[in-house]
C-alpha cells in the first residue's frame, strides 16, 4: 500500500512511555493505536482498516508493542549497543520529541517520539601530548644543500650553450635548509665511491 510519513515537533507535552539504556539513551514512544488495528485487522485476514478491533484488545497490545519496538530499535541503531539492555524509565529533562504522521492506504495516524542522545564522552587527554611529538617527529621534511645563490644577466642566460661553465662563488660551508629555514651548515666530503657527501659542521642558521 501506498505510504507517506511526515516528520514535525510534538505539539504540547504528549504521553510517551520511556526505556533507557546504560549509556543515558533514552527512547519514549506514543500513538500509533490506528495502524497496529490496522495490521492486526490484516493479520486476521481482514482489510487493513483501524475501526474493527477493540482499542483494549490483548491482541491490539501485542501488534503495539511490536511496533513501538521496532521504532525503538531503529532509533537505538543510531548509537549501536546491546539490543536487550533497555529498562522502563521516567521522563528525562531536555529530550526533543516529533510527531511522525502516517499515512498508509486509507489509515492515518502518528506516532510521538521522543529521544535522548547518550552523554558526551569524557576523552582521556592524558597521553596527547607524547603522540602529538611522535607525529610530529615522523613528518617528512624536503631538505635541500644550498651550494650558491646569486643572479645572471638576461643576456648571459639567453646566450648559454651546452659545455659553458658559469663561476659560482661559494664559502667552504654550505647550508642545509628546510624551506626558508637554515636547518645546519655542512661540508662537502667526498666518500671512497666518489659520490658528494654533506658533513653537519654545526647547528642553526648561517
Amino acid at each position: 500500500a501506498p505510504a507517506a510519513v511526515t516528520i514535525a515537533a510534538a505539539p504540547g507535552a504528549p504521553r510517551l512511555d520511556w526505556q533507557s539504556r546504560g549509556d543515558g539513551v533514552a527512547v519514549g514512544i506514543g500513538g500509533g493505536d490506528a495502524l497496529a488495528a490496522a495490521l492486526l485487522s490484516r493479520m486476521c485476514g481482514g482489510g487493513f482498516v483501524a475501526d474493527q478491533v477493540p482499542i483494549a484488545s490483548a491482541s491490539l497490545s501485542r501488534v503495539h508493542a511490536v511496533a513501538t519496538a521496532a521504532i525503538r530499535d531503529a532509533v537505538s541503531g543510531l548509537w549501536p549497543q546491546d539490543p536487550d539492555d533497555w529498562t522502563a524509565a521516567a521522563a528525562p529533562p531536555g529530550s526533543d520529541v516529533w510527531r511522525v504522521a502516517v499515512v498508509v492506504g486509507a489509515v492515518s495516524d502518528s506516532f510521538d517520539i521522543g529521544v535522548r542522545p547518550p552523554p558526551p564522552a569524557v576523552v582521556d587527554s592524558g597521553d596527547w601530548p607524547r603522540r602529538l611529538r611522535a607525529r610530529l617527529d615522523d613528518l617528512a621534511l624536503p631538505v635541500r644543500v644550498v651550494l650558491h645563490e646569486g643572479s645572471i644577466a638576461v643576456r648571459t642566460a639567453r646566450r648559454l650553450t651546452i659545455g659553458d661553465v658559469i663561476p659560482i662563488a661559494t664559502a667552504h660551508e654550505v647550508g642545509v635548509r628546510v624551506g626558508t629555514l637554515c636547518l645546519a651548515r655542512g661540508r662537502i666530503a667526498g666518500t671512497p665511491e666518489d659520490a658528494p657527501r654533506v658533513e653537519i659542521v654545526a647547528k642553526g642558521s648561517r
